[in-house]
């Protein structure tokens, strides 16, 4: 694996945790600290997150794979806006290479997910 994708999927999970919350989609794995809302109506979240997947049984990588596919897309909601928004070309290449990183591995998820569950 490049360093660019070992950065840019750190970085992704660092930064992107439970952003699968803020792009309107319900989720129940991650458990976010109290937030509050600042000035501009943006909310700011504690650094406390646990993620709770449940126990372990027939449906726990189904759990896992449909989470981790809604922190992806957040992951990837960020860097579009990160390519927006930055003035800094190093923080545009890195959001080409979480873009790229965390889009190849939805597309595997996604293909596990009909191999392994079909249409559930």
């Amino acid at each position: 694996m490049s360093k660019n994708i070992i950065i840019a999927t750190a970085f992704s999970l660092i930064v992107g945790l439970g952003l699968g919350l803020s792009i309107g989609r319900s989720s129940n794995a991650f458990k976010m600290g109290a937030q509050q809302s600042d000035s501009m109506g943006h909310n700011a979240t504690s650094n406390k997150m646990t993620s709770d997947l449940g126990k372990k049984d027939a449906d726990f990588d189904l759990r896992f794979i449909n989470e981790m596919i809604v922190h992806h897309e957040g992951a990837i909601d960020m860097a579009k806006q990160a390519q927006q928004n930055s003035d800094r070309i190093e923080i545009k290449n890195l959001s080409d290479e979480i873009i790229a990183a965390q889009s190849k591995e939805i597309e595997q998820m996604n293909k596990w997910k009909e191999m392994w569950y079909g249409d559930r």
